[in-house]
């Protein structure tokens, strides 16, 4: 049941086979086989989702650029948590652990300068 587990790379994951005896002996061989498949069975069932680390992160940027940062953002497959409207654009979105530096100066780049980005410091 762990090798299959472990062949998957699901991440953290229990998995409990119940067998009722009805019987008949499967032998170490047969046991193997039964749990091995029940667990392939339960694997293939299950809806996985990739999950990954996030920070936080808030763009400042002007009214006419926008649109523009909304491209960069949907092309980098970056969600817009919430955008405020006020002197000017403040989004919150949720950037991959890692990848703070490349999202940093791909706003950058894309606004020529203009809007910044701020990785608030989580208060625990």
């Amino acid at each position: 049941m762990l090798n299959v587990l472990q062949h998957k790379n699901i991440g953290e994951i229990v998995v409990v086979v119940s067998r009722y005896f009805g019987g008949i002996k499967l032998g170490a061989g047969g046991l193997v086989r039964a749990y091995s498949s029940a667990v392939q069975q339960a694997v293939e069932a299950l809806p996985l989702k990739l999950h990954t680390t996030t920070l936080p992160a808030i763009i400042h940027l002007p009214f006419a650029l926008e649109s523009q940062i909304r491209h960069l953002l949907d092309g980098l497959q970056i969600d817009i948590m919430q955008t405020l409207y006020q002197n000017s654009v403040e989004m919150h979105v949720e950037v991959e652990l890692g990848r703070e530096l490349e999202f940093e100066e791909a706003v950058i780049n894309a606004s020529s300068g203009s809007a910044s980005v701020i990785f608030p410091r989580i208060q625990t």
